[in-house]
């Protein structure tokens, strides 16, 4: 699982912060683990740490970019969108 360098270039340069939250389970609400990271790379290291139900990577305009159900799937759309 390689979070493809666009994104990455793309977030940089667009001043994007990302979220790392958790699930307990189905329907249950994501949890804060750690916020305002500006480096996808290190969002990514620190989801695949964290032991829960699910764990994901969300935009800090609440759109979800990656999740432990779907690793190898990164929502690259999400990446223009900011919310200052």
């Amino acid at each position: 699982m390689s979070i493809p360098g666009r994104d990455i270039k793309e977030s940089t340069s667009l001043g994007q912060r990302f979220g790392v939250y958790q699930k307990a389970g189905r329907g249950k609400p994501w949890i804060p683990v750690e916020e305002g990271i500006t480096s996808l790379e290190y969002a990514l290291s620190k989801a695949v740490e964290v032991q829960a139900w699910e764990t994901g990577i969300i935009t800090q305009s609440g759109l979800i970019y990656w999740t432990s159900h779907n690793p190898d799937l990164f929502n690259s759309t999400v990446i223009q969108y900011i919310n200052k």
